[in-house]
């Protein structure tokens, strides 16, 4: 969803078909971030419709890369389909909330895709 100027949902399947890919991960920073259920089926209706190759959809670690909740994990808890939760572009600087949040991908045996960038050490993005 968003950021169409880059890439669509369309293009970027139709190329990774095309590189011999039939599954790939898409990361959550998008427009809007993909931190709610209506977002994310969004997308799988998307890839239902198109039906080229397997996308799996990265759910954002905190609400909207908030770095701060993740509350709105819960509603995913039931979702077999869901393989990680991701703040790609982002890192969640609260060792406190990753850590809770690397129990919740435990216990629902979801990867996290950590973006490991501490902003405190630069101002350089």
């Amino acid at each position: 969803p968003g950021l169409t100027y880059k890439e669509d949902i369309e293009t970027g399947s139709k190329a990774a078909l095309r590189g011999g890919y039939t599954g790939v991960c898409l990361m959550a920073n998008t427009q809007p971030i993909c931190s709610t259920k209506e977002v994310l089926e969004k997308v799988r209706g998307r890839e239902k419709e198109l039906n080229l190759i397997d996308l799996h959809q990265c759910v954002s670690v905190t609400k909207g890369f908030d770095g701060k909740d993740i509350t709105h994990l819960d509603e995913f808890s039931t979702d077999n389909k869901l393989k990680a939760i991701s703040d790609d572009g982002v890192g969640v600087m609260d060792s406190e909330i990753m850590y809770k949040a690397m129990l919740k991908a435990k216990e629902n045996g979801w990867v996290i895709m950590s973006h490991a960038e501490d902003h405190s050490f630069s101002d350089i993005d």
